[in-house]
């Protein structure tokens, strides 16, 4: 599959982007049986980053599921995690830009989504952390290393819940770690 390279990500109110991981995929992929499912950032028939989560059944050597998932229509989103449940929910876990000029003003934030095993797509994202400002590296590097600390994993306890951990912006230079509990309903 060629996947184009995704442009780094835009902040508002800067000329400093953030790195979005070109199409690594930044987390384990995840199999389930005959079907792996992965997630990286691909370029956008807009040309801006967008999270592309997919699961391909080895067996058959078939695409079973893809769908592109953003905050917003005028969102940068990248460097996605997915995970899926012993009851064959997906989530996903991602960093977004751009996304809003309200609260945060679409400074980087951890955006989550779900697809319960019986649905068709993806639920409508929420965003759980907003940083306050944008990101701009305390290198000064354009685009701002971005996505070191971003996993999504299912609670070993009870097999149904996702954990996950997420970089947010505490400040202009320097970044901090977000951990978070979900439930794809």
């Amino acid at each position: 599959v060629t996947q184009n390279y995704p442009p780094a990500a835009n902040q508002p109110g800067t000329t400093v982007t953030v790195e979005t991981l070109d199409v690594r995929y930044p987390n384990n992929s995840v199999q389930v049986g005959d079907t792996v499912y992965a997630a990286n950032t691909i370029n956008s028939s807009k040309n801006k980053p967008i999270v592309n989560v997919f699961g391909i059944n080895c067996a058959t050597k078939t695409k079973v599921f893809q769908q592109n998932i953003a905050a917003s229509s005028t969102s940068h989103d990248f460097i996605p995690s997915v995970s899926v449940n012993t009851q064959g929910d997906l989530a996903v876990a991602w960093t977004s830009t751009m996304w809003a000029t309200g609260v945060g003003k679409g400074f980087p934030a951890v955006y989550v989504s779900g697809k319960l095993a019986s649905a068709a797509t993806f639920g409508t994202p929420k965003r759980l952390r907003t940083s306050t400002e944008a990101y701009t590296a305390a290198s000064g590097s354009d685009p701002a290393r971005w996505g070191d600390y971003t996993a999504l994993n299912v609670d070993p306890t009870n097999g149904i819940n996702f954990f996950g951990v997420n970089q947010y912006n505490k400040n202009g230079t320097t970044w901090g770690t977000y951990i978070f509990n979900i439930l794809v309903n």
